[in-house]
């Protein structure tokens, strides 16, 4: 499940400030989605993904992908 390996790749806790960043090539994979599509997201695209600028690199926190699931989730139609 996409949380599970989110919490795999911190570095303690999700919520953790020092935690380690995550690449876009490691979010495309909790994400099942291209690093195209994580890219394009985390620039110009709706949805937002959350990011942070280190110069030209471009990092993902833990805590903003999983809160990024968890808004993405909808209930079934009733």
């Amino acid at each position: 499940m996409a949380s599970v390996e989110l919490e795999r790749k911190s570095v303690g806790h999700i919520g953790n400030p020092l935690q380690r960043l995550l690449t876009a090539h490691e979010v495309a994979q909790i994400l099942n989605v291209s690093t195209a599509w994580v890219y394009d997201h985390a620039d110009r695209k709706q949805p937002r993904l959350p990011i942070v600028r280190l110069g030209k690199a471009v990092r993902f926190r833990p805590a903003d992908i999983h809160a990024f699931i968890e808004k993405m989730i909808r209930s079934p139609a009733q």
